[in-house]
């Protein structure tokens, strides 16, 4: 999770810069990770540059929903908005989880929920609702 609220802010990473921020992992784990998130394509090998015998990767997320997401949910196929909502996802619970490390949280006073429910709205209803969601997110 944090690799890829890393990669959705700053674009590209190497190892070294993963190692930096994850370090409460092995580099074992982090190299088996980055495996796998490069082979659910959830992230891409930017570059290869050889250093010292070996090759210094650069790492990027292959869909950061920070980009054109109108674009992508316009001129994707499923499994592309699939993987744009599950990196999504993830952002959202590695602030929950970075919220929760805090020793003092309190969801109560800190006005903290989750729910689910619908909306039942016209089109025009829900341009407004947003219009004015916008609003306050700008003050």
């Amino acid at each position: 999770m944090k690799i890829v609220m890393y990669l959705m802010d700053n674009n590209y990473a190497t190892k070294k810069d993963l190692e930096e921020i994850a370090s409460d992992i092995s580099q074992a784990s982090l190299y088996r990770h980055l495996k796998r998130l490069v082979k659910n394509e959830i992230l891409e090998i930017h570059s290869k540059e050889q250093k010292r015998g070996t090759y210094e990767k650069t790492y990027k997320l292959k869909y950061n929903p920070n980009d054109k997401l109108s674009e992508i949910f316009e001129n994707s196929n499923p499994k592309e908005i699939y993987e744009v909502f599950y990196t999504f996802m993830i952002s959202q619970l590695i602030d929950f989880d970075n919220y929760l490390k805090n020793e003092n949280f309190n969801l109560r006073e800190d006005r903290i929920g989750f729910r689910s429910f619908p909306l039942i709205l016209t089109n025009t209803e829900f341009d407004e609702m947003n219009k004015e969601i916008s609003i306050i997110l700008k003050k």
